[in-house]
């Protein structure tokens, strides 16, 4: 399993998550096993401007990711993660990544309904 986290600046898991899964300029890939987290890689996000996210499909294949935690996801993002058997979870407002997978790790964060998703009002 691992867990995507949208992140503002290089700062790995002290780095808070950026605001909208579309355009942030990192991704935080984290793989927890039995309850640690093992493995914290740093991944640009090539693409990331609004409505560029086309090659999700690509990047969620490749990198094998089970899970997002982020603030707001649009509805192509999430319509795509289901479609890849993977899920999307709301992070806390002003959240860092490490709080975000304490509180994932826990089962304390909520899954992502349709009515949930962005429709484009911010600022997208």
């Amino acid at each position: 399993m691992k867990i995507s986290v949208p992140s503002e600046i290089q700062g790995g898991q002290d780095s808070r998550v950026c605001e909208h899964f579309g355009i942030c300029p990192l991704f935080i890939v984290i793989t927890p096993t039995n309850g640690e987290i093992s493995d914290v890689r740093i991944e640009d996000n090539g693409h990331h401007q609004c409505g560029n996210c086309i090659r999700l499909d690509e990047e969620l294949s490749l990198k094998d990711i089970s899970c997002v935690i982020t603030r707001k996801l649009g509805m192509y993002p999430l319509n795509v993660l289901k479609n890849h058997s993977s899920s999307a979870v709301h992070a806390e407002k002003k959240c860092t990544v490490s709080r975000a997978m304490e509180l994932f790790m826990a089962n304390r964060l909520t899954a992502y309904a349709g009515n949930a998703a962005c429709n484009g009002e911010c600022g997208c």
